[in-house]
């Protein structure tokens, strides 16, 4: 996947839940958590 937003159109489109949307941290980091199918909290992460 080219980047995070990209990333978290294609798992909503496929129902995947989205624990925190995503945001810029001044940091230098885009990302959103989601789970995956165990639970597990995956965090999407791109640098900017």
């Amino acid at each position: 996947m080219p980047d995070a937003a990209a990333a978290l159109a294609s798992i909503t489109a496929a129902g995947v839940p989205v624990v925190q949307e995503l945001r810029e941290e001044p940091f230098g980091q885009r990302h959103f958590y989601r789970t995956d199918s165990s639970g597990t909290l995956v965090n999407v992460i791109e640098k900017i």
